[in-house]
């Protein structure tokens, strides 16, 4: 027993606690400081989630704006410069080969590099994620391209219910700096661990990139194991969709003073009240009209082949086909 001599009126007495009391005592402080440093690191982990969420959410704003204004998106930044070099977070255009010029790898279609935020006109810092890491920015190439953009999905995302196809991919790579490089440094921080659970996502900074490594990705649950070479050891924020999702299908671009033209730029067709369109514009549940308006002009159905509709064809100008026009009912004005 721990003992101390405490002097009273009556002389001295015995009084302290005993080798039990304070071994109980340390080990309620030990769980006190534990649920503390516990909450903390959750704390850290909810904050530099929540920071990597709103830098790719930027970032897919920007590229979803300069998709609308460019009619492509923009080329991969060169990940190995540093700020202060003279092309740092530029990307570039597509050159005469058909490839990204700064892009550190052009192989299956896609092109790797970082960021253009340059480009992209956003703070350089976007450049990097939460952990001061250069983020990675792949690309379908043709869609780096406003004379070859078909809005076709070059990338293959890997996903907990199956494959995706994407025409871009942001990716931060977590904590484990696995396959990245610091956002003053030139270098890798650690190379790529081949089997792990993030490895598809810096597997093509190896030195010989296959096409299939080059264009494949991984989008699983988050789970950070002590060891990061585990098959199940996930920790990279990727993000594969623009925020503005309607903006990757449609463009829009002056046509004098008629206003503004709508084009779709997908090469899949147009459902109206239909999830499984089978034409261009596929019309399901309503009426297609066509008439002149305020403006008097228009009014007209032309097509080049047949003309068919399960209901009614009617329109307030001419109606031609180089075919056949094929309904149930004409009406002639």
């Amino acid at each position: 027993m721990m003992k101390f001599r405490k002097h009273t009126q009556n002389g001295y007495r015995d009084e302290g606690f005993s080798l039990i009391e304070v071994a109980i005592g340390i080990i309620i402080l030990g769980l006190l400081i534990g649920g503390l440093f516990q909450a903390y690191n959750i704390y850290i982990i909810q904050k530099t989630e929540d920071v990597n969420y709103k830098s790719h959410d930027r970032i897919t704003q920007a590229l979803a704006l300069f998709l609308q204004e460019e009619g492509r998106f923009p080329c991969p930044a060169d990940p190995t410069l540093i700020p202060g070099d003279a092309d740092f977070g530029k990307g570039g255009d597509v050159n005469g080969a058909g490839q990204c010029p700064d892009a550190l790898v052009n192989a299956g279609g896609v092109s790797i590099g970082t960021v253009p935020v340059w480009d992209l006109n956003i703070p350089f810092t976007q450049i990097s994620d939460a952990y001061d890491n250069k983020l990675t920015y792949a690309v379908t190439t043709v869609l780096a391209d406003a004379a070859t953009y078909d809005g076709s999905r070059g990338i293959t995302v890997q996903t907990a219910t199956g494959d995706q196809n994407a025409q871009f991919v942001v990716i931060s790579h977590g904590p484990d700096q696995k396959g990245t490089r610091p956002r003053l440094s030139a270098s890798v921080s650690l190379p790529c661990v081949d089997g792990a659970g993030d490895g598809e996502n810096c597997d093509w900074a190896d030195s010989v990139v296959g096409a299939t490594r080059a264009r494949t990705f991984t989008d699983i649950d988050i789970s950070r194991l002590p060891n990061t070479s585990d098959p199940n050891h996930f920790d990279d924020f990727v993000t594969y969709s623009l925020a503005m999702a309607e903006s990757t299908l449609w463009g829009m671009s002056a046509n004098g003073s008629n206003g503004m033209n709508i084009v779709n730029r997908d090469v899949a067709n147009v459902g109206i009240g239909t999830d499984t369109p089978t034409s261009k514009l596929h019309v399901s549940g309503g009426d297609l009209v066509v008439s002149p308006g305020s403006t008097g002009r228009g009014g007209d159905i032309r097509a080049d082949t047949d003309i068919s509709a399960s209901g009614k064809v009617k329109a307030d100008g001419d109606i031609e086909a180089g075919n056949r026009v094929k309904a149930r009912t004409f009406y002639y004005d």
